[in-house]
């Protein structure tokens, strides 16, 4: 699979350079789809443990939860291409990139290889960021990713074997890995990058980051914790927890007051946040949330993430309000579970949770009133076709769909 988006990627680039044309590069990830699909039957069904071994064969082997998010987030970048107003092929390119290097990340069964495949992820992106919009804000994605990366490799020295004791070793690989995760997933007080590169990077480039590199690092992370001595895991798992509840409500009120435009992208940020927050609550029905948190932006992030149009405000509508948190949508049961999760390990915990998710429920009631009320066409980009109207359509009925079965929606893709 890693070959395969490498080698697709490469193609599609070159496809879309001689066409001068990016219009058919939807169906690069759409392919993608139809090949982790067809290994689901043929794919062990083992977790994807980054810290699984600690001697041997360097393996990647591809889980069940990795499969689907793989199969998944696929499927929402080629429907993010789709929607796009505007390609060039580079954007492709990159995804494939990620894509290649996520899959490495789920499957590694050594640490050092995860935090490689980490590291070439977070060039790739910030490499194409600078490229389409130099500035201090693409800059520092690219630093603090880099840091980031090279903090997952040098934690990797010091995880200890497994049954491993030594307390000091132990609590220094999960302080590292902790740091590491914060700066790839954009927490504070890291993560002030995130929220720069979403003001200046359009959809189409910053999709693969949202729904494709930090969702696969926080599914490698839930099966990366238990590999530590409780010395370790300990530090990585609260970290991930203040640092996912403080970024939850940081980030939703800068998507208060962001422009139309960012708004969505900084809510993902925060919705993501939280979501870091279920896994380091280590409640089964916390990391429960956090995948349906995650499927609810893989279902509506094709469409909000790029610019706002005419002809799609009806379907911008439903999606802004499927992330509202209103009940039934899919957005309500990811952070009423997470709510849970986080009410099971501290009452402060419970109330940063609720307070973050008032606050994401205002900026989603905005949006869905802004959908409806500004859907002008902006300058130099063309209405939509009619299979991007279509397209939005689909995006926006599965989200509602998922609300109302969000347990067989979430098991049928992950697995859980």
């Amino acid at each position: 699979m890693v070959g395969v988006l490498a080698c697709a990627g490469i193609l599609g680039k070159a496809i879309a350079d001689a066409t001068r044309r990016g219009s058919a590069a939807w169906l690069v990830p759409a392919v993608v789809v139809l090949i982790a699909l067809l290994t689901v039957t043929t794919s062990p069904g083992s977790p994807t443990n980054p810290a699984a071994a600690t001697s041997g064969g360097v393996n990647l082997v591809l889980g069940r939860s990795g499969l689907g998010l793989l199969a998944a987030a696929a499927m929402a970048i080629a429907f993010t291409l789709v929607l796009a107003p505007i390609r060039d092929g580079g954007e492709l390119l990159v995804a494939c990139v990620v894509g290649a290097a996520s899959t490495a990340v789920l499957s590694a069964t050594v640490p050092l290889i995860w935090g490689l495949a980490a590291a070439v992820a977070a060039g790739a992106l910030a490499v194409r960021w600078i490229a389409v919009a130099p500035g201090p804000a693409t800059l520092a994605a690219g630093r603090i990713g880099g840091v980031g990366a090279g903090c997952l490799l040098g934690a990797a020295a010091f995880i200890p074997p497994a049954g491993g004791v030594y307390e000091p070793r132990a609590v220094l690989s999960g302080a590292v890995l902790a740091v590491g995760m914060c700066c790839l997933l954009g927490l504070v007080p890291f993560g002030g990058w995130a929220a720069g590169t979403a003001g200046h990077v359009r959809g189409a480039d910053f999709a693969p980051w949202g729904l494709l590199f930090a969702p696969a690092m926080l599914v490698s992370a839930m099966d990366l914790a238990p590999q530590l001595v409780p010395g370790g895991e300990i530090p990585f798992n609260n970290t991930l927890l203040v640092f996912g509840l403080v970024t939850m409500i940081v980030s939703g009120v800068a998507a208060a007051r962001a422009r139309d435009d960012a708004r969505y992208a900084r809510l993902l940020i925060a919705d993501l946040a939280f979501a870091a927050a279920g896994v380091g609550t280590t409640h089964p029905q916390g990391r429960t949330g956090a995948f349906i948190i995650v499927l609810t932006h893989l279902c509506i992030g094709p469409l909000l993430l790029n610019s706002s149009r005419a002809g799609l405000h009806a379907q911008r509508s439903l999606a802004w309000l499927s992330v509202s948190g209103v009940p039934p949508t899919p957005a309500f049961w990811g952070r009423y579970l997470v709510l849970i999760g986080c009410t099971a390990t501290a009452p402060a915990a419970m109330a940063a949770g609720l307070t973050g998710g008032t606050v994401l429920f205002l900026v989603a009631l905005e949006g869905t009133v802004r959908a409806h009320r500004h859907a002008d066409a902006r300058a130099g980009e063309p209405t939509p076709t009619r299979l991007q109207r279509g397209a939005a359509w689909a995006v926006a009925g599965v989200a509602i769909v998922i609300g109302l079965a969000p347990a067989v929606a979430a098991h049928g893709v992950f697995g859980i």
